[in-house]
């Protein structure tokens, strides 16, 4: 079975992070073989165009990574962020769509309320001959917009069990004080990622944590939004260490006692998958994504989404109490059992195999 892997391999984000994880396990597996296409980080659309071209070559199954941001966008301007050149890659996969290639999307984010987003969806609904998600709530809205519930399949997100570092060491290294608890924020600086919310809470406990934000903005269009955050927080206590390159990534999620999540808007967070991987206690907002979470697993506690008072009360007793975190930390376990990469990648070949063995879709072009 020969795939092609259509993604923003090699650029550092969650999307990237989270195929290379699966590249590296399909690469494992007899009788699979795996190319990637490595989508362009330009404003060029014949580079996306390109990309469109070369990604059925030697393929029997076309696997595309897709949300909004991996197709580029016309301008750094807040409204047209979300004009991206999709459409461009979209001509040269659906040259390969008329030759026979079967096409499967995973889809990790769609805003149903941004109407240029919604405007790709018959595109997809065209091309696509399966759909992968990583949350309910992102298969509902597929579902509500005419997606068939028999494309869709329904997987964890994939992940490897982390052996956390000894914490006092790594705290040590990363000149963290030994006697305050680290409240982790991790990850590209967005508004969407309500860092915000966690300022008042770093003021009223600076005496006993640290609230430490690791990550910077991706575009240019989230540095004010940055420059902003670290001003608000002159004077208490959080700390801010930039970009870090992924080695050392297991010292700063060993030298972490919380992991904060207090996003505004989310479907997916290769976060929130990255601190239990490492068995971390967190606390997230109450967003459908991480309330799934917590509601089968127990291993989050959640926060009123937007509410700086609410995420403060939450989190006091999260600091003062070793019992709790060990109980929410010892809840990931079988969080990490249903999402283990192998599990994952087994039932993403199951779904190869249907695909490989399924005949051609019938043509959609006036159905929609």
């Amino acid at each position: 079975m020969r795939i092609s892997l259509v993604t923003p391999y090699g650029i550092h984000d969650g999307i990237a992070s989270y195929s290379q994880i699966l590249v590296e396990a399909l690469r494992r597996k007899k009788d699979v073989a795996v190319r990637v296409v490595k989508l362009p980080k330009s404003s060029n659309p014949l580079r996306f165009l390109i990309a469109g071209l070369r990604c059925g070559q030697g393929a029997d199954i076309i696997h595309v990574q897709y949300q909004q941001a991996c197709f580029g966008s016309l301008l750094d301007v807040r409204f047209l962020r979300s004009i991206n050149f999709f459409p461009f890659f979209f001509m040269g996969l659906i040259f390969y769509k008329l030759l026979g290639r079967k096409i499967l999307y995973t889809i990790h984010e769609l805003n149903p309320k941004n109407p240029l987003q919604v405007l790709m969806l018959p595109a997809i609904w065209i091309s696509a001959d399966a759909i992968i998600v990583h949350s309910r709530e992102l298969a509902s809205i597929l579902e509500r917009s005419g997606f068939g519930s028999e494309i869709l399949t329904l997987l964890p997100f994939p992940l490897k069990r982390k052996a956390p570092l000894d914490k006092k060491r790594s705290k040590a290294e990363l000149g963290l004080p030994p006697d305050k608890k680290v409240v982790l924020m991790f990850g590209f600086i967005h508004p969407n990622k309500g860092l915000d919310l966690a300022v008042p809470a770093s003021q009223k406990f600076k005496s006993e944590a640290v609230f430490l934000v690791v990550g910077s903005p991706r575009i240019k269009g989230h540095e004010s939004y940055y420059a902003e955050l670290k001003k608000s927080a002159e004077g208490s206590g959080m700390l801010f260490h930039g970009y870090i390159p992924e080695e050392k990534i297991p010292l700063y999620m060993s030298a972490a006692d919380i992991a904060l999540v207090p996003y505004k808007w989310i479907q997916n967070s290769l976060v929130i998958n990255l601190f239990l991987s490492y068995s971390l206690p967190v606390l997230s907002s109450d967003l459908e994504y991480f309330l799934d979470i917590e509601r089968e697993f127990g291993c989050v506690e959640t926060f009123r989404s937007g509410d700086a008072e609410d995420l403060a009360r939450k989190l006091g007793p999260l600091l003062r109490s070793p019992e709790r975190r060990e109980e929410l930390s010892g809840r990931a376990s079988r969080f990490l059992s249903e999402s283990d990469i192998s599990k994952v990648v087994g039932s993403m070949l199951c779904v190869y195999a249907h695909l490989a063995r399924r005949p051609r879709r019938h043509n959609h072009f006036n159905d929609y």
